[in-house]
């Protein structure tokens, strides 16, 4: 059986797979094709949303990617990709949080 794109959405918000614990809002996952998939999950939300605590890490995430580039493939295979995506089956992000 081939897993489809929501199959594996819903892998992932099930195992919650995140090789980082620095992060509360964000998964990173990296294929064997040197791809990496940034899911957004706002914590303790139904609805992603945008707020200073998620772009901070964010910020800090691009940041820890663009140093690896900058060092090189001595640890491996370079990303070729970055895809940004959702993890909350409404949609990628309702805008920015108003109560904040």
């Amino acid at each position: 059986m081939v897993a489809t794109t929501a199959d594996r959405l819903e892998q992932i918000y099930r195992n919650r797979m995140r090789p980082s614990s620095d992060w509360d809002n964000w998964r990173l996952h990296e294929d064997g094709n040197g791809i990496l998939w940034l899911y957004f999950d706002r914590k303790d939300s139904s609805t992603n949303t945008l707020d200073t605590d998620v772009l901070t890490e964010f910020d800090k995430i691009l940041s820890a990617l663009e140093s690896r580039l900058e060092q090189g493939s001595g640890a491996g295979l370079q990303p070729q990709a970055l895809v940004v995506r959702s993890l909350k089956p409404g949609g990628f992000c309702a805008g920015a949080d108003i109560k904040q």
